[in-house]
């Protein structure tokens, strides 16, 4: 086909631009399983195009080995899936914390991680130093100060030292296990480490942390109402960067 105008918006033109247009769009899910999809779907467009138009094997070739390799990888995804058994605590971290990723992929992200059981008094937060560890409470409960001061508490289910573990700045609170607690925690500098691939785990990973957060400050904005209300206070008793929505 010689290439004019009229041959690059004819009927058969245009069925090239489909085949391109899906290729670029698969470039822009966030999910892999959707990625391989639609380069499969441009594939498809592509082997009619190239077979019916085009007549070019060369070009039917590679764009059917395309579309069986990326139905190989669905295959095996979908085979590594099924295959993935959560205990009780993975199956609440996984929901919790990595929203949305592939069980294979959450599994293995909580492998990194270890399960560990703490005693009332231990310290996972230090206000003004940076948090070695990122926290996930699975049962249990700690104390939350801000300078010496009782300031509330963190339950089963939630996250402790995501915003310094996530940016290495200090922690804006002291977190205290104040009742036995059974926790998952993963080395802080590891974490950046997979947060800087930016891959399908590192935006799971993210959603479940703002969300985490999102709670977190919806819980103390309730306090610091109530605590206006006994008062009459208007004024914050402490700064909104002090609040510790994330330590």
């Amino acid at each position: 086909m010689d290439l004019t105008f009229e041959s690059a918006f004819s009927a058969g033109g245009m069925l090239g631009h489909a085949s391109y247009l899906l290729l670029v769009i698969s470039m822009t899910m966030r999910r892999m399983v959707l990625l391989r999809l639609f380069v499969i779907a441009s594939a498809i467009v592509g082997i009619t195009y190239a077979a019916a138009i085009l007549r070019d094997p060369v070009s039917t070739f590679w764009e059917s080995l395309l579309i069986t390799t990326n139905l190989l990888q669905l295959s095996w995804t979908w085979w590594v899936n099924r295959r993935t058994v959560f205990t009780a605590e993975e199956k609440a971290l996984a929901e919790n914390l990595l929203p949305g990723l592939p069980p294979g992929a959450a599994l293995r992200f909580i492998g990194q991680g270890a399960w560990v059981d703490l005693m009332p008094g231990t310290v996972l937060a230090a206000q003004g130093q940076a948090v070695g560890n990122l926290v996930w409470l699975a049962t249990g409960q700690t104390a939350i100060m801000i300078d010496g001061t009782d300031f509330g508490h963190c339950g089963a289910g939630e996250i402790i030292g995501e915003f310094s573990a996530m940016s290495g700045a200090p922690a804006t609170a002291t977190v205290v296990v104040s009742h036995p607690v059974r926790a998952w925690m993963m080395d802080a500098e590891r974490l950046r480490l997979i947060v800087a691939h930016k891959d399908a785990t590192a935006q799971a990973l993210e959603a479940g942390l703002s969300k985490d957060m999102r709670r977190k400050l919806e819980r103390a904005n309730g306090r610091v109402k109530a605590l206006s209300g006994r008062t009459g206070r208007t004024a914050l008793p402490v700064s909104v960067s002090d609040l510790p929505a994330a330590p």
